[in-house]
């Protein structure tokens, strides 16, 4: 659901930032912890879209979210 933003693990990301590993197996490269309220408001709704149309993520990448960009690969 929405509020599904379960997190497993969270590690340093190569370069700057961190990678989050969701609990439903969604890989997120979150970049850097500005806009965090935002960036987390904007994942559960991509996440969201992506279940609905693809039946799931399989990653998210929010490293360009302050250019309005969030980059997704669906499961299928």
């Amino acid at each position: 659901g929405p509020e599904g933003l379960v997190l497993e693990t969270v590690r340093p990301a190569e370069g700057a930032g961190w990678e989050l590993d969701l609990a439903d197996g969604t890989k997120v490269r979150w970049g850097t912890a500005e806009a965090t309220a935002a960036k987390q408001r904007r994942l559960r709704a991509v996440l969201e879209d992506g279940n609905r149309r693809f039946g799931g993520v399989r990653s998210a990448d929010l490293r360009f979210f302050d250019q309005g960009k969030v980059l997704v690969v669906p499961v299928r």
